[in-house]
């Protein structure tokens, strides 16, 4: 990531008790943490970095159920955003919900909408202890970018819901820079590169 990012969490009076738990989960049961978006460029990267967390049971959700490549530090469940029922059974037991999942690079603002909202209603009938949703910087000024509205309109609907929550606020992640860099030049001259 680069650029300041904004982390909000919710101001329940339990947060400091909750993350005092997970500071200390090495000596208790294991958190289980189920990741939304798992199979997408971020969520990868969560899962990845998750797995390496041994205070932690790694849930990661997938229409498609697990990736032939995947480690057996995963467990794998089938869940779709836009499925309620699959959402409260993918839900069961979890204490954390990590959510990278987005749609609109599809060319769709389907699971930026509906499916947050399913998610969200979801881990409150769970009453999943944190939901961690991964926003971006200044989506409350920018309504008229749809991808943007989708993330403010999805944190309100967290802060409402009663779930103790973290919003990650992040400007751009600088890995994904060299993926659009790359196909860029591949496709000619990059502007700004003095051709």
């Amino acid at each position: 990531m680069t650029g300041d990012f904004k982390l909000t969490q919710s101001p329940h009076p339990s947060d400091n008790e909750v993350l005092a738990d997970t500071a200390n989960s090495s000596a208790a049961a294991k958190k289980k943490v189920l990741v939304v978006g798992a199979t997408g460029f971020l969520g990868t990267k969560i899962l990845r970095n998750l797995a390496h967390d041994a205070s932690v049971a790694v849930v990661a959700m997938s229409r498609k159920g697990a990736p032939s490549n995947e480690s057996a530090d995963v467990e794998w469940v089938r869940g779709d955003m836009m499925d309620p029922g699959s959402l409260d059974r993918a839900l069961q037991g979890v204490d954390v919900v990590v959510t990278s999942a987005n749609s609109y690079m599809k060319g769709s603002l389907d699971t930026d909408f509906q499916g947050n909202r399913n998610l969200i209603e979801a881990a409150a009938r769970a009453n999943v202890g944190r939901f961690v949703f991964l926003s971006i910087v200044s989506c409350e000024a920018a309504s008229p970018v749809p991808h943007f509205h989708a993330k403010k309109v999805a944190e309100d609907l967290i802060q409402a819901s009663g779930v103790p929550y973290v919003f990650v606020r992040a400007p751009t992640f600088l890995d994904q820079s060299t993926d659009f860099i790359a196909k860029g030049a591949q496709a000619g001259p990059v502007p700004g590169d003095g051709r």
